[in-house]
């Protein structure tokens, strides 16, 4: 006679689901392999995950991104993840540029390219990225993705977990004819480029850290990014001539002419808005390569041009 258990803990199932489970244990659709010896990454278990997350959308009829559902394991960084996606929290991602200096690959195409000896006390690696990688996991339980940006598979840290962060290579964004780059300003314009980025990102150097609980609306409020601006007259420095430069091609992008004072934005993580990006890189797209150089010179432009235009448009407050 079938039993019934009501208990707490266990469901119930129909007879039918049983015998099909313990079929499948011992060869799953007919591929030699266990259900328990498969990869959850193989084609063949794709459609098993693509029907569950198209039957929990279903039951609780929400619009959620898959990667938001499905983890191979679970950490409170993933349960927390998956609570602002369930409630319709803003979630968004986190771009971070990184160079390791003593990587020989790297030193050997620094001075191949530049003809110059690498310059240790700008390219030095301080140790600090797992930093800002644990502040992360720590303080932003919202971030749907990490995309890390390097110039080879070598300038990953081994102690990346590359199931959590996508590493992107510069020959995946940069068009070839400006490859190799030794410096951030080409790296910077072509973010937008990078493949399954979200609508709303943050751009983090690796000398910027979360050390205090983060939440989506301290740097996005109804579509808005939040980053301080500052105004200025003199640029007597070649930092300062290439934030300059950003802003007169991001008010000739909108129509504008050019300012007397020039806008700067905070030395922070940025705000960005992926289709703000894509539109006024369509705009100027020939001025922004036009003004790309294999190492950092005064005409460059840099990733400002983006925030200004996007502040312009009022689309930052």
């Amino acid at each position: 006679m079938k039993k019934y258990n009501f208990n707490a803990g266990p469901s119930m199932l129909p007879r039918e689901v049983i015998e099909n489970t313990a079929k499948q244990c011992l060869d799953f659709n007919g591929s030699g392999l266990s259900l328990m010896e498969i990869s959850h990454r193989a084609k063949d278990f794709q459609p098993v995950v693509d029907e569950a997350v198209a039957l929990i959308k279903e039951l609780l009829d929400i619009i959620v991104n898959p990667s938001s559902i499905c983890y191979h394991k679970f950490t409170p960084h993933s349960f927390a993840t998956m609570c602002y996606n369930f409630h319709g929290y803003d979630t968004m991602d986190i771009v971070i540029t990184y160079v390791n200096g003593l990587d020989p690959i790297w030193q050997k195409d620094y001075e191949r390219y530049t003809n110059q000896p690498v310059l240790e006390k700008r390219f030095r690696d301080w140790g600090t990225l797992r930093y800002l990688f644990r502040g992360i996991e720590a303080n932003m339980p919202f971030i749907r993705k990490v995309h890390l940006v390097v110039s080879h598979e070598s300038q990953v840290p081994k102690w990346i977990n590359r199931d959590e962060v996508h590493v992107v290579l510069h020959s995946d964004i940069i068009p070839a004819e400006h490859l190799p780059t030794f410096k951030s300003n080409p790296i910077e314009m072509h973010l937008h480029r990078i493949a399954d980025l979200d609508e709303e990102l943050l751009y983090f150097n690796d000398d910027i850290f979360p050390v205090m609980p983060c939440s989506p609306t301290d740097f996005f409020v109804e579509g808005r990014g939040i980053i301080g601006m500052s105004r200025h007259l003199f640029a007597p420095d070649m930092f300062k001539k290439i934030c300059r430069n950003s802003d007169v091609m991001a008010r000739r992008a909108l129509g504008m002419k050019p300012s007397l004072f020039f806008l700067r934005p905070q030395h922070v993580c940025t705000p960005m808005i992926k289709s703000e990006c894509e539109e006024i890189y369509e705009r100027v797209k020939d001025d922004l390569h036009a003004s790309i150089t294999i190492t950092r010179t005064s005409k460059n432009i840099s990733q400002y041009v983006f925030l200004n235009y996007m502040f312009l448009k009022g689309k930052l407050q």
